[in-house]
């Protein structure tokens, strides 16, 4: 048999306790641990006890509930909204983590996002409108401990990093074209900037303790190993193969090469007439200027 029990207490809390036993339902006081208990509170009307916690009941807050419903979306309007602190510094403050489905920005149209579940690939997306259903362009992570980093750019447009909002210190374009300091590459990797000075340079090209400085006419080098051009397969190495000409010790050759100072070498052999200037052993020795009957003849 079931027992009612009505008993009023006039205190800071108007308290009704109905106790039906074995039925788990009990209006009380703040003093319940049962949940589903119920209570009415001077301050906030009607609650009920749910997992330890007291929950005003709608519609029977003696105050203004600060939330507002629209059909059956729940809204603020009036200040910030703190999930984990008391204290909202923006619209919405969340002190922890958030697991979510995407997430979408109504300025800008940004996405956060993943592409299935467990070891799988994540994103940020950038829509160019609000109807746009794929990105403009997407920031993403791909799968696997050791996923790389993709950056891609649909369309034309390039892809640039700043320094400043005002400074582009790197471009990629469209067709692939990469330009340092310049924002309109016309070859597939274009480098713009210092002038070479011994010192400094539009690139620097660094192995070990060697440097080269190149800028757009002067291969330089700023150690004192000096500046080889060599090529380790034991192939030649051509040097003004289009047709001009190579000074050495001065600017403006004259002749094919052109050699402002000593010589210092082996023998010398032409190619035409097949003369050669050489030389016996070393130290106090003897030179020589031979003539060869054909190009075939060693002696």
């Amino acid at each position: 048999m079931k027992r009612l029990i009505l008993i009023t207490i006039y205190t800071s809390l108007f308290v009704v306790s109905l106790f039906a036993q074995n039925e788990g339902i009990t209006i009380g006081d703040s003093n319940e641990t049962l949940d589903g208990t119920i209570r009415y509170n001077n301050a906030t009307g009607f609650e009920g006890l749910h997992l330890g916690n007291w929950l005003p009941f709608a519609g029977t807050n003696t105050s203004t509930s600060p939330w507002l419903t629209n059909g059956t979306s729940l809204y603020y309007n009036a200040g910030s909204v703190g999930i984990g602190t008391n204290t909202p510094a923006y619209k919405l403050d969340i002190n922890g983590n958030v697991g979510t489905g995407a997430i979408f920005t109504s300025i800008g149209r940004l996405e956060l996002n993943a592409n299935g579940t467990g070891d799988r690939s994540s994103y940020l997306d950038f829509h160019a409108t609000d109807n746009e259903p794929d990105h403009s362009a997407r920031i993403a992570r791909l799968l696997g401990e050791d996923g790389g980093l993709v950056i891609t750019n649909k369309g034309a447009g390039a892809i640039k990093f700043y320094s400043d909002i005002a400074l582009t210190t790197m471009t990629i374009l469209s067709d692939g074209n990469v330009g340092v300091g310049t924002q309109n590459p016309e070859v597939k990797l274009q480098v713009t900037g210092l002038e070479n000075n011994g010192t400094v340079a539009s690139l620097k090209v660094t192995s070990g303790a060697q440097n080269m400085l190149i800028d757009g006419n002067e291969i330089d080098t700023d150690d004192a190993i000096g500046l080889y051009l060599n090529n380790n397969n034991n192939n030649s190495v051509l040097l003004a193969n289009g047709g001009g000409k190579v000074g050495i010790g001065t600017n403006s050759p004259a002749y094919t090469l052109d050699v402002n100072g000593d010589i210092g070498t082996g023998a010398i052999f032409t190619t035409e007439g097949r003369v050669e200037i050489g030389k016996d052993g070393s130290g106090d020795r003897n030179s020589y200027i031979d003539f060869h009957a054909s190009d075939a003849e060693t002696d």
